[in-house]
């Protein structure tokens, strides 16, 4: 799973009124409506270097230092043009 996975999901889930995206280790990716329903998009559940190695490169430079520390981040992504 890559970061273009990422914005992959988050092009296509946002056209359809999506506002968030979710991963968990050992869960399925979850994408999170505008009415904050949640959703399962993956059928396989994700691995935490999987997760790791997709959000890594979009994680802004200040969030980067908690994730190592913080077993949850929350951080805001604008999809490339």
């Amino acid at each position: 799973m890559t970061s273009d996975f990422v914005n992959n999901l988050l092009t296509r889930f946002t056209a359809q009124g999506a506002r968030g995206l979710r991963f968990e280790a050992g869960q399925p990716a979850i994408i999170v409506d505008a009415a904050g329903a949640a959703r399962n998009v993956t059928t396989r559940t994700l691995t935490h270097q999987e997760i790791l190695n997709a959000v890594t490169p979009i994680v802004p430079e200040k969030s980067r230092a908690a994730m190592s520390t913080s077993p949850s981040l929350e951080f805001e992504h604008n999809l490339p043009s």
